[in-house]
């Protein structure tokens, strides 16, 4: 992406139920959903990838939703989030997370990781610094720790 040149890559998803609908240009992968591929490591209930225009075979965003208490969680770069709702956009590179809390554990070096919770986070893809923002039912807060003791 630094480079602005564009690169087919291998983008892998499983789950035990998927349908594709050409018309709409949307892929849908429910249960224990997973896709792996440059935009990191996504695990949910239920993936939506909506693909740009027939002819293009690029990705326009993903949509990932939890079910019960099964939470939706990114894996990218030195960052986990988890929460109940994700939207990424290809365009921009923005993962958007939202839940009940949303959580984050960020690698950052000797051992040590941040720890994030709040109502949301956005972060780009390859950033190290990302936003987490509060409500008033679940304010934003985040703490240093030893990554060993961060239960991932």
């Amino acid at each position: 992406s630094k480079s602005g040149q564009k690169k087919r890559t291998l983008t892998r998803g499983n789950a035990e139920s998927f349908v594709y609908d050409d018309a709409r240009r949307l892929a849908v992968y429910t249960t224990k959903a997973q896709i792996n591929g440059p935009q990191g490591d996504i695990a949910a209930h239920k993936i939506e990838l909506f693909l740009k225009p027939a002819g293009l075979n690029e990705l326009e965003r993903a949509e990932a939703y939890a079910k019960g208490p099964e939470m939706v969680v990114v894996k990218e770069g030195v960052r986990t989030a988890e929460g109940t709702h994700l939207t990424y956009t290809a365009a921009d590179e923005q993962y958007l997370m939202i839940g009940t809390p949303v959580r984050t554990v960020e690698e950052r070096g000797q051992g040590n990781c941040a720890v994030g919770t709040g109502a949301s986070v956005k972060f780009a893809r390859g950033a190290e610094q990302g936003t987490m923002d509060g409500n008033s039912i679940t304010p934003s807060r985040s703490e240093m720790k030893p990554c060993s003791s961060v239960k991932r």
